[in-house]
């Protein structure tokens, strides 16, 4: 089969195309036919080496993959050949067919087009558990998202209108300011020194009372700096770089809150509620309210381009590969 392999992880990480066996399944296993995989943040972390889940080199990359099963291990009872399914691990996405575990995917049951569903999972489902079980954000408060044009950027614009937050998109030029305007939210300023006095000036002194924060580096203590009482900063990711020290004299002074939050884990560790969230969206998607912009599509041989796109982050929303037709 073809696939998308990671020779050597660092900086210099190195991905090629390349014929490779087509994976055995075990008894509590299923093989699918890949028909998209979705990029997200932690494949490039995982080729540069420096995400929390080790993959050794060779690998194939994709956490996040859209397929139909084509094979079932003998003890697979509650699923059937054709189902179209959903997954999220760490790799294996990028190739003509993929193995795994039966307890780990999702079955999709709604009519959902292929382009908007495959990418669901990761950034809608971390956006979501951040705005409801991490933050319980409520309607009429005030939401900042930091890194607004990215993928959970997006999710976090999109998701917080849905639960009648008021959104203020905080990104890098003047293109992604349109961007982020035109999938719903509020207000949309340039990133700056100045951040913590953008945001007050935003709520009209008050600050803001959640903050979605990717980027990390100096911008976490500005904004952090800029919530209100008992406001609650959110702490997803990195991508600016340097991991942060805020003061903790701040929290101490506003009440506020510096919440983590880590998908892969709540997964683990709450699959019920999990199920629940994947569940909502999946609604919201058959319902055309969330995902509702055309992502930047790319084949086999442009991996390694999709990849320096996320780095560079030229490109708003989010990229996704395509593998195979349904047929």
């Amino acid at each position: 089969m073809k696939a998308v392999v990671c020779y050597s992880e660092g900086s210099s990480y190195r991905l090629e195309t390349a014929d490779v066996p087509i994976p055995e399944i075990s008894d509590n296993q299923v093989r699918i036919k890949v028909l998209y995989c979705s990029l997200n943040y932690p494949d490039l972390l995982i080729a540069q080496g420096r995400y929390q889940v080790t993959v050794n080199p060779p690998y194939i990359p994709g956490c996040e993959s859209l397929g139909i099963i084509t094979d079932l291990g003998q003890s697979v009872k509650n699923l059937n050949l054709g189902d179209k399914i959903l997954h999220i691990g760490t790799h294996g996405g990028m190739a003509d067919y993929q193995v795994l575990e039966s307890s780990d995917v999702i079955v999709i049951e709604e009519d959902i087009p292929d382009l908007q569903v495959c990418a669901l999972l990761y950034t809608y489902g971390t956006a979501y558990h951040a705005l409801k079980d991490r933050a319980h954000i409520r309607a009429g408060e005030s939401l900042v998202v930091l890194g607004a044009s990215g993928g959970i950027g997006t999710a976090s614009i999109e998701i917080g209108k849905l639960l009648g937050a008021k959104v203020l998109a905080v990104t890098s030029s003047p293109d992604k300011l349109e961007y982020c305007k035109k999938i719903g939210a509020d207000s949309a300023i340039l990133v700056s020194d100045d951040l913590k006095n953008d945001i007050k000036s935003w709520t009209n002194g008050k600050g803001a009372d959640v903050i979605v924060d990717v980027l990390g580096a100096q911008y976490t203590e500005q904004a952090y700096r800029a919530t209100a009482w008992q406001g609650r900063h959110l702490v997803v990711g990195f991508v600016a770089g340097q991991i942060p020290k805020i003061p903790t004299n701040i929290s101490l002074l506003k009440g506020s809150s510096v919440v983590g939050v880590f998908y892969g884990r709540f997964r683990k560790e709450a699959p019920e509620s999990y199920l629940s969230n994947v569940r909502q969206l999946l609604q919201w998607g058959s319902e055309d309210r969330i995902n509702k912009h055309v992502p930047m599509i790319y084949g086999f041989a442009d991996a390694e381009l999709a990849f320096d796109n996320f780095i560079s982050k030229s490109i708003s929303g989010k990229q996704i590969i395509k593998i195979q037709e349904e047929r």
